[in-house]
């Protein structure tokens, strides 16, 4: 296996597994409304932000050549770190 194949798998695995997170926040979010903002903010940033990253190490670990790849898990983590923002009331958009 060449890098590129390793994180490939590493790719498809953790962006699968964070898709089942989001959707288990979300469902647990629409039946339990009242959830703790520590609790939501753990649940809804902190995790995702830490396997993309760690899918960014990854990637220049292995120096795998897809700027595609890496602009997207970049972009994810702008907007993960936006949602926090907008969590702790520190940007607001209208």
């Amino acid at each position: 296996m060449n890098n590129k194949d390793v994180f490939e798998k590493r790719y498809k695995h953790i962006l699968t597994f964070l898709g089942f997170w989001i959707a288990g926040y979300l469902t647990l979010d629409s039946l339990f409304s009242g959830l703790p903002l520590p609790l939501t903010m753990f649940s809804s940033t902190f995790v995702p932000i830490s396997f993309l990253s760690y899918l960014v190490y990854v990637y220049f670990k292995l120096k795998v050549k897809r700027p595609a790849s890496l602009i997207y898990l970049v972009v994810m983590i702008a907007a993960f770190i936006f949602a926090i923002l907008l969590f702790l009331k520190i940007v607001v958009l209208f």
